[in-house]
């Protein structure tokens, strides 16, 4: 009797703990409303799509962390190529509601930008920005 008690107690836990934001992530895809205007346009001419493949090659892929704590702050870096710390490290303050993700000002503490989750699991989250939801952040969980 006491084996599917804690079992289920253990599977809570779990589930639980799959729909949290607290941890850090890290960028592993970014789309913006420009973007997918272009991808609109390549569709239609090769030479576009040649274009595109050229600036795909030129851009600075860096690794970029979000952390989200416990205490509803948070902090946005840049890890480059060849140094240890971190570079453009940005705090900020949050407020996760269960289906949106409220960016707030520091002094005044009112929303500056509101994001929808479309996906949180324990590994990965993926958001929109409400006011142009072209503009997509696909991110997984690092710690």
């Amino acid at each position: 009797m006491k084996t599917p008690v804690i079992t289920f107690i253990l599977l809570a836990g779990l589930s639980a703990q799959a729909q949290t934001l607290v941890g850090s992530w890290q960028v592993v895809k970014q789309s913006s409303c420009l973007e997918s205007k272009v991808d609109d346009l390549s569709k239609k001419d090769e030479d576009m799509k040649e274009l595109l493949s050229d600036f795909g090659t030129m851009s600075n892929r860096t690794q970029q962390v979000v952390m989200f704590n416990d205490n509803q702050t948070g902090q946005q870096s840049t890890k480059t190529v060849r140094e240890k710390k971190a570079t453009n490290t940005v705090n900020f303050l949050y407020k996760y509601d269960g289906s949106n993700i409220y960016f707030l000002d520091k002094k005044s503490r009112t929303i500056t930008s509101t994001f929808t989750v479309e996906k949180l699991t324990y590994d990965s989250l993926i958001y929109s920005n409400s006011s142009r939801p072209c503009e997509t952040k696909v991110l997984i969980r690092i710690k």
